[in-house]
């Protein structure tokens, strides 16, 4: 993965599950670039999981960009899931907007892939 989004993103493919970890700020400046970046690491594999843990910063164009992802993937509840960390600073941002409601979030990614493969997430 090459272009002005992909130094934010690191990417791991394990049987056909995509995870996409962002670190940084995302914002206007840069949502466009990390968008593409990330629909190039979807096309990888089945599944995606976007990992926001890292992230320091969300405004409303990374949301916006956040939601149009999950609407890109179908069926959207069984091959995309968003991972932040209950400390990280994307968990608040997207309870206060609602997006958790709507988007699964899961703490880690290893809870992420045990619920794609429909398992109980590790505790």
């Amino acid at each position: 993965m090459s272009g002005p989004g992909s130094d934010m993103v690191s990417m791991q493919v394990r049987d056909g599950v995509v995870v996409a970890a962002v670190d940084g700020e995302i914002d206007l400046a840069n949502v466009e670039a990390l968008e593409e970046a990330l629909l190039d690491a979807a096309s990888q594999g089945d599944v995606l999981v976007v990992d926001l843990t890292h992230v320091t910063y969300l405004d409303s164009a990374a949301l916006s960009m956040i939601h149009r992802l999950w609407l890109t993937r179908e069926p959207a509840e069984h091959d995309f899931r968003l991972v932040v960390a209950d400390e990280a600073f994307g968990r608040r941002v997207l309870a206060i907007t609602g997006l958790d409601a709507v988007i699964p979030v899961d703490r880690t990614v290893a809870e992420a892939e045990a619920r794609l493969r429909g398992d109980r997430p590790p505790r």
